[in-house]
């Protein structure tokens, strides 16, 4: 009976021993996965991180490759994409495409005289100014340094576009003032309509600048209209 006792009792003790063992590993296993668990929980924040990087930088490099990244207006790329868009489906509806080309009147002295901080400032002013002359179906762009452009489609052909010009002229001719300095600009525009939507982006833009040089040799601040027949 002793040896049956003492052969139990050791028993127990291996069993407990292997338990004890088999606790001792559990716990290593769960500590083992909650590390693993915790670095796939690291990885995938940093992954979900990197991509939403990404995506926000190739949101930015889309708006910054179709937009001017001073005034926030469509670039001189998006602007023509626009155009082109409109004399596709305008073509053959009887919607004019018409396009202004904006050059400003001593733009060059105030930003030689204020420098170039103040120059940017007044192409912002300017830019919100040719916003709030044209309806939300208008399209207004920067084509670079001090030239714009305006993109309109209706009916009233070449009537509307005179009026618009004559209001960015006069807007356009008022102080805006800088800081402590007001300063005094103006606008030259050419204007060209096409009728028949039957031209591209780059001969209205060419058509609109030659129109706009017109206005400029014709004393500034005025407006001329390039015939497209």
């Amino acid at each position: 009976r002793i040896n049956t006792q003492l052969s139990r009792k050791k028993a127990e003790q291996k069993s407990d021993a292997a338990h004890r063992q088999l606790e001792l590993l559990n716990r290593q296993l769960d500590d083992k996965i909650l590390q693993r668990t915790s670095r796939l929980e690291a990885i995938n924040t940093e992954l979900s991180q990197e991509i939403k990087r990404r995506q926000q930088s190739e949101v930015k490099s889309y708006y910054l490759a179709y937009h001017d990244s001073l005034t926030g207006l469509a670039n001189r790329v998006l602007f023509r994409e626009q155009v082109d868009k409109y004399l596709h489906e305008c073509r053959g509806e009887e919607m004019p495409v018409a396009v202004l080309g904006i050059d400003l009147d001593g733009f060059k002295s105030v930003n030689d005289t204020l420098g170039h901080s103040a120059g940017d400032d007044l192409l912002k002013v300017v830019a919100a100014m040719l916003r709030d002359h044209v309806s939300e179906f208008d399209s207004v762009a920067r084509l670079g340094g001090d030239e714009f452009a305006i993109l309109r489609v209706g009916e009233r052909q070449p009537d509307d576009c005179k009026a618009l010009a004559n209001r960015i002229i006069e807007s356009l001719s008022k102080p805006v003032q800088l800081g402590s300095h007001e300063v005094s600009i103006g606008a030259s525009i050419g204007i060209v309509v096409d009728p028949e939507c039957s031209s591209d982006s780059e001969t209205l833009l060419k058509s609109a600048d030659l129109a706009m040089y017109r206005a400029k040799r014709s004393g500034r601040g005025t407006y001329r209209l390039f015939d497209l027949q």
